[in-house]
């Protein structure tokens, strides 16, 4: 039997020996794709969003690159990614960004083609409004200066309501809480407060067409990686968590960005990218799971 497949059938059974039959939601795996580029500045693979059909793609690496292109898909699984822009991203003057500048972790694409991105070692968020050709730096969210360089808000999500949120990848203490920081156009507001629970560490997040928030954390152990995603309900008193994934290590690469979207059927999707640190052992893929409810 080919490789891929083995290590996609094993990673299943793996995944579902994780998971118990109750009632409780879950995410079931569905496939990986190791994405692969000739472009030798291709790598550092940390934000993804996709389009409401989960086609249309949009990523950022890095080294400040912002990629656009489209996924091709067979019987739900990924088989292809066909690659249509690759451009750098740029400070307020226009000019690409260069050396610790470049760092880019967090990405939103608004449904009118507006681009926010969160950098860390030069923490900041900017503005891309390509219909303004403008460019601008979101007023610092709180606690900026606590950061550590490769600690900064990885986690940036748009809710429905239009409200940018972002979490930071510290929470200042191993029982202190992670703070999510909403945006309402003119400063940032703590809307909530994540329990922080073991080793896990936010690096990515997004939100359903319902409002829940959907975190993905990461843990790095002697194996290798491990990953978590976590729902909240920012409206429920307890934020009616659920914890809909944890793998064991090395089942995936360095997972750090998420994109929820629904299929045809209505199913939501979880669609995960890995940043491969640009080191030959390790590799950039994409990772699809369904969530049953």
């Amino acid at each position: 039997m080919p490789i891929r497949p083995l290590r996609q059938l094993i990673a299943a059974a793996l995944i579902a020996a994780q998971t118990t039959a109750t009632a409780e939601p879950a995410a079931q795996y569905l496939g990986s794709y190791r994405w692969t580029q000739p472009d030798p500045l291709f790598g550092g693979v940390s934000g993804i969003e996709l389009d409401r059909t989960g086609t249309l793609l949009t990523a950022i690496t890095d080294r400040g690159l912002l990629i656009r292109g489209r996924i091709a898909r067979q019987n739900g699984r990924i088989t292809g990614v066909d690659v249509k822009t690759v451009e750098p991203l740029r400070a307020r003057d226009f000019v690409p960004l260069r050396d610790k500048g470049t760092d880019a972790e967090g990405l939103v694409v608004t449904p009118q083609g507006v681009v926010f991105v969160s950098f860390e070692q030069i923490h900041r968020i900017l503005r891309y409004d390509p219909h303004r050709d403008e460019i601008r730096r979101l007023p610092e969210p709180p606690g900026v200066a606590r950061l550590g360089k490769n600690s900064g808000f990885e986690a940036l999500a748009q809710h429905p309501d239009g409200a940018l949120f972002t979490i930071p990848e510290r929470s200042g203490g191993r029982q202190a809480p992670f703070p999510l920081l909403r945006f309402d156009g003119s400063t940032w507001k703590v809307a909530a407060r994540i329990p922080r629970r073991g080793p896990f560490l936010p690096v990515g997040a997004d939100f359903d067409g319902d409002g829940r928030l959907y975190l993905l954390e990461r843990t790095i152990t002697p194996l290798g990686f491990r990953s978590r995603i976590r729902r909240f309900v920012l409206s429920a008193p307890d934020l009616a968590e659920v914890t809909l994934l944890t793998t064991r290590p090395n089942l995936h690469d360095n997972l750090e960005g998420i994109a929820v979207w629904r299929d045809a059927r209505g199913v939501t999707r979880l669609t995960m990218v890995s940043d491969d640190n640009f080191l030959r052992f390790q590799r950039t893929e994409l990772v699809d799971y369904a969530v049953t409810e």
